[in-house]
């Protein structure tokens, strides 16, 4: 445990996210940071997975803190930037601390999620599983996308900004990181379970702004609620 609080010290400043930094996913409202925890193991057998949660322990530390790295598989654009910058819309995987895993270990734990199934799912919210594992298939890809869905294509391809408000998208299934209100209970106390669950707003404000500006009812994306909404800092 002491290893895994053990502080981080991140960049600092502003400016745009960069690929393979030390990076920390915040939620937009409550006071939580993501956080694995290499001790809950899955103890189905041939799985590799690893409980991960919103910890309120919110200073960076090894638990705590991760970096993205670009996806190159099947699938992934041609178009992709060739730059070392987090960009809207491109696929990504989030890669743990590496020091959060055994001393000479090279094995890296990426966060993943799994479509729900009757042996894959979150333990208390019963909706798709979220953790980490090490495991490097299309389940640990995802795109981070502007909150607003009227953003996302005209600002699709652009560098991330660092504390802007995003939502985490899982690629194979298109359902975002959601922090749940279930009390998750591990070695480090109460912390909050994560799934994946893309949470609508039921509001009809949205949609009737975006109505008048000409885009057609049956077209339009629904605006997320709070629980799917994260920051990033660097």
């Amino acid at each position: 445990m002491d290893k895994a609080l053990a502080p981080v010290a991140l960049e600092g400043g502003e400016g745009h996210v960069k690929l393979g930094q030390m990076l920390q996913l915040n939620h937009s409202v409550k006071r939580v940071s993501l956080g694995c925890d290499v001790e809950d193991k899955d103890l189905r057998f041939g799985e590799d997975k690893y409980a991960v949660t919103g910890t309120p322990m919110v200073e960076p530390s090894v638990r705590s803190t991760f970096s993205a790295e670009k996806y190159s598989g099947r699938g992934a654009a041609s178009s992709a930037s060739a730059d070392d910058y987090l960009r809207f819309g491109e696929m990504v995987k989030l890669k743990c601390n590496p020091m959060v895993t055994d001393e000479g270990s090279n094995k890296s734990l990426y966060l993943y999620s799994k479509p729900v199934s009757t042996t894959y799912f979150a333990k208390i919210s019963r909706q798709q599983e979220v953790g980490v594992t090490s495991t490097d298939n299309f389940d640990v890809v995802w795109r981070v996308l502007p909150v607003e869905p009227t953003d996302r294509l005209v600002r699709d391809g652009e560098p991330v900004p660092v504390g802007e408000a995003v939502v985490l998208q899982h690629a194979a299934t298109k359902q975002n990181l959601r922090l749940t209100d279930c009390h998750y209970h591990n070695d480090f106390g109460s912390e909050f379970e994560l799934s994946g669950h893309t949470e609508y707003s039921i509001g009809k404000a949205a949609v009737m702004e975006n109505m008048a500006k000409g885009r057609v009812k049956y077209d339009l994306d629904k605006p997320v609620m709070s629980s799917n909404v994260w920051t990033i800092a660097c």
